[in-house]
Order: structure tokens, then sequence, then C-alpha cells
């Protein structure tokens, strides 16, 4: 798999920090597509590393959308397999190991089209119905059958949404056991209630809505994951009002999310 791949990340305003990060996996891949959804040009970052092809769109479009250039990049220079990253995730030592161990469980089942590694500890390993994105081995044969992913999300549940029309095709999603990556899940704040811990991923107002409206309609695209995906709506709702700073402006812009998916309105806001 290793001579086959390549890598692609998305950046958005990044500076010293992200380069570290992607020099995590770099050695290990033949190429990396670097699609940058910043406002200005930051190829100066990476100027000495001669394997990056930088991609700049001068705006964010999105990570659906820069997903979608960085595929057809990999695609038009023949690569069969892609490593889709964050711009904050990164590997510990442990990237060989992985493409080792991925290369091991696709001979094993090549109907496995997305390999991916725990991003936590006590997190399910195995056959899984979905993945976030980040850090993914993604087949890019696999990836053209369901058209990509779907650009109008603009961000959240774009990376559910790939392994859900995936496995609809009888592809199959798989998560590594022992290896784990090293991924920012928003800024996590935690209250004890009745000896109970809840955690709530405290993202920023604009992100409120693009969860809200995303996930109400991925439960009308995937019903049998309606209840669950309502559900998370709730809970998200509960956690601004007991966890979370900007309550009234979080709600807000959840509720916008809630008109919008009303309204059939997709799309960055």
């Amino acid at each position: 798999m290793k001579s086959k791949s390549c890598g692609l990340v998305i950046w958005y305003n990044p500076g010293i920090g992200e380069v570290k990060n992607l020099k995590t996996y770099y050695d290990e891949l033949e190429k990396i597509f670097i699609v940058d959804n910043s406002d200005i040009n930051n190829s100066k970052l990476i100027e000495n590393l001669e394997k990056i092809e930088y991609i700049p769109n001068y705006k964010n479009l999105g990570i659906a959308t820069a997903l979608n250039q960085g595929c057809k990049k990999a695609i038009e220079n023949g690569y069969q397999w892609i490593l889709t990253m964050d711009q904050d995730s990164k590997f510990d030592n442990n990237f060989n190991s992985f493409l080792k161990e991925a290369n091991r469980i696709v001979k094993k089942d090549n109907s496995i089209v997305i390999v991916g590694p725990k991003i936590q500890e006590n997190q399910k390993s195995g056959y899984m119905e979905r993945i976030i994105t980040s850090g993914n081995l993604l087949n890019l044969k696999a990836y053209l059958s369901v058209n990509g992913f779907r650009d109008d999300f603009f961000i959240d549940e774009v990376d559910f949404d790939i392994c859900y029309r995936l496995r609809k095709k009888g592809y199959k999603i798989y998560c590594l056991e022992n290896i784990i990556l090293k991924h920012k899940l928003g800024n996590p704040k935690s209250l004890s209630i009745l000896g109970k811990t809840i955690t709530s991923m405290n993202h920023g107002h604009i992100r409120k809505y693009y969860i809200i409206r995303n996930r109400l309609h991925m439960s009308k695209l995937y019903p049998e994951c309606r209840l669950s995906y309502i559900k998370d709506c709730i809970l998200d709702t509960i956690k601004i009002l007991l966890l979370e700073k900007d309550k009234i402006k979080k709600l807000i812009y959840s509720l916008k999310g809630y008109i919008d998916y009303k309204r059939n309105k997709f799309g960055k806001l």
C-alpha cells in the first residue's frame, strides 16, 4: 500500500505546529497534497519539503470541497489510496506501523475501503459503521463509486455521510486496534452531576449551526440512525445550557441550523 499511497491534509490558517504534525507521516508517503482554505498563501511554511503539492483556495470552501480537490489530484496522479488528515492531527512515531497493519487488513479482506486508527484508548476497533476522516486511508476507486464527499455539507457529518454511502455499496470500514492518532476534538468541558460526568465538545457558535443542520439532514437521509441523531441534537442543546459560555449566541445559531434544515438550505452559512 505504501508505494501506491499519498497523503492529503486540509489547512486553515496554519502555523509551525501544523507543519510539525505533517512531518509525523511525511517520510512514509510518496506525495502529500495540501489544500489550503486560508485567505492567504501559506506555501512558505513548506518551501523546504519537496514531496508536497500545495493547492491554495484563498477562501474557505469547506472541508468537503477541499477533500474532493485533494482526492481528484491524487487520482490524476495515479494513486489508489490516500491518507486524509486534519491539520491538528498527528501520529506518534507509529505511522509506519499503521501502514503495515492497514496493508495486512486490506489483504485479508479486500472489501475494506477505509482503514483508520483509534482517536481514543477506549474507542471500539474492528469493523465500524462510521469513522472520522482524519487519519484514514481511503480507497480512491471506492471514493469515485459514491461520487466523493458531499460538498454542500461544508463541514460536519461529511465523514460519516461518505461512510454510510460506502457501506450501502457493500464496502467495509475498519478501525485498527493498536494505533492511536493524536487528534483534537473541539474544546472539551466537563461537569459532574450525581456522580456522572457530562462532557461537551464546546464548539463555537458557527460550528453549532452546521452540527444541528447537518445532523438533522443525516437523520432524514439514513432513517436507521434517525433516533440517534435527534438524541444527539437534544443533548447538544442541553450541554450548551449546562456547560458552555455564549449560550444565547450558540442557541440562536443552533436554531438557524434547524431553520435552514427545514428550508433544505445547505452550503456555507
